[in-house]
């Protein structure tokens, strides 16, 4: 069931979420998303996530939003999925994941997306600072996607979506290297980068410069820019959900993830699955 706006969401009162771990709230045409969980360095819950992408279809819907705000509390944006939890609950990583969502794990929203980051954002975190139209980082920002090495499928997109170089993409997104806010921004990841005390005033300059556009517009041609963006297709979610299921039922996979929780050297059985038999799937326009 879609979820629906508040009373007080709508007038600009802060709420949290059913997690209790997000905030939100609008400012006139300013829709504002906290991850509220700094003492777990904002690492995402299963409700959490389904939490936050409740709210991004939510405001995606409200007409008197124009812009999405993504932000954390604490030192860290995110320091990906929690996956002592994935652990202790024996659920697969990616469970509760909805078709609909984009590469980055958040639902598709015409709406313009900022993203702020500072610390740390690994894994989901890194997803999730990526899926911003405008990303505005720290000069302290560590990114990383540590799916390999905790038992998940890379982000096999990072090389179309962002553009990059095979040499560079199979070295984030596969070996899991961290990479800083300065090699980010000579890459053409990050719209700026700032010093640390500076972000959200930054930020804040940014959105300013999105509500001077007409809404109409801008939406549009982000919805057009999308199209024409490497998307995943039908095709690629049916391959990725296949491979998934099969990486997920591997011994190799609980090993990873138990191994990072308890902190010490993994011991991989090397035991593989038949991989999938399907045509390779292209990426492609919505």
């Amino acid at each position: 069931m879609a979820r629906m706006l508040t009373s007080n969401e709508r007038q600009g009162r802060t709420t949290v979420s059913t997690s209790g771990e997000i905030r939100h709230h609008t400012d006139g045409p300013i829709a504002r998303i906290t991850i509220d969980r700094a003492a777990k360095h904002n690492a995402m819950t299963y409700a959490m996530r389904d939490d936050l992408r409740s709210l991004v279809r939510a405001y995606d819907r409200d007409p008197a939003v124009a812009v999405i705000v993504l932000t954390a509390d604490g030192p860290s944006f995110c320091a990906g999925r929690d996956i002592r939890e994935q652990v202790e609950t024996n659920r697969p990583a990616f469970d509760g994941s909805d078709d609909d969502l984009t590469q980055f794990g958040l639902p598709p929203t015409r709406k313009i997306l900022v993203t702020a980051a500072r610390g740390n954002a690994l894994g989901l975190g890194a997803y999730l600072f990526l899926a911003g139209d405008i990303r505005v980082a720290s000069d302290n920002l560590r990114l990383a996607f540590p799916e390999v090495p905790t038992g998940v499928l890379a982000p096999y997109w990072l090389e179309a979506t962002e553009h990059l170089p095979r040499a560079v993409a199979f070295r984030l997104a596969v070996l899991g290297d961290t990479a800083g806010a300065r090699e980010l921004q000579v890459l053409g990841m990050i719209t700026e980068t700032v010093a640390d005390d500076d972000l959200e005033a930054v930020t804040q300059h940014w959105v300013e410069r999105v509500l001077l556009l007409p809404p109409e517009h801008a939406r549009t041609s982000k919805d057009l820019m999308d199209r024409h963006r490497f998307t995943l297709t039908a095709a690629v979610r049916a391959r990725e959900g296949d491979e998934r299921r099969r990486l997920d039922a591997l011994d190799d996979t609980r090993e990873a993830a138990a191994a990072f929780v308890e902190q010490r050297r993994p011991r991989f059985s090397g035991t593989t699955a038949t991989p999938v038999e399907t045509a390779r799937p292209q990426g492609g326009a919505r």
